[in-house]
């Protein structure tokens, strides 16, 4: 068991204790391969989640790897005719 998930309030559901991993653009443009233009164009035309500024007065926006995670595994079972 994680060290967050050791000392996390016990009472709550497993599921609001966990702690959802945040990517910045640079590892998302990895994860996905593409540029940062199509990385906005695919946000524009609503195909791809859009980030997520974790503090409303500043600037860095994140993506939530679980997200990133469900888009892949949509778009290799959209490819492939297989469930991924």
């Amino acid at each position: 068991m994680g060290f967050l998930k050791e000392t996390a309030h016990r009472s709550q559901p497993e599921e609001e204790r966990m702690v959802r991993a945040a990517l910045r653009r640079d590892a998302v443009l990895r994860a996905t391969g593409w540029s940062v233009q199509t990385l906005y164009r695919k946000i524009k035309e609503k195909k791809f989640p859009a980030g997520t500024k974790l503090d409303p007065d500043g600037q860095a926006v994140v993506w939530f790897e679980d997200e990133i995670e469900a888009f892949q595994k949509a778009a290799i079972s959209a490819a492939t005719g297989v469930a991924a």
